[in-house]
């Protein structure tokens, strides 16, 4: 069972997806509106959280959306698959052009 700890720990940044709006022809930059959020989702294809609002993170179109698994959320995914296999977490980021420059904006849940 630690062996399987260990490699899901090590391997848990193993698994990301860039989902790309627009080419990215320009640099970009994580928003910091939404940097990491949690995300949970059903079989990992039903979103269960709340939809990220492209609208507000960039000044201008966001770029792209990347998604990963974190050491953390590969933890709650090993517990969660024993307890409740429906449900697994990924943590998402939006992109935002780096000359149309990420705003702050607070987020809803006061974070």
């Amino acid at each position: 069972m630690m062996k399987l700890v260990l490699a899901s720990l090590l391997f848990a940044g193993c698994y990301k997806a860039n989902i790309w709006l627009k080419s990215p022809s320009q640099p970009t930059m994580p928003s910091p509106a939404v940097h990491g959020d949690f995300e949970w989702s059903l079989f990992n294809v039903y979103q269960l959280s709340s939809p990220v609002d492209l609208a507000t993170p960039c000044a201008g179109d966001p770029v792209g959306i990347h998604e990963q698994v974190s050491a953390l959320g590969a933890a709650f995914n090993i517990v969660l698959s024993y307890f409740v296999p429906l449900l697994g977490t990924m943590n998402t980021t939006v992109l935002c052009a780096r000359d149309g420059a990420a705003i702050a904006v607070p987020r809803p849940n006061g974070g």
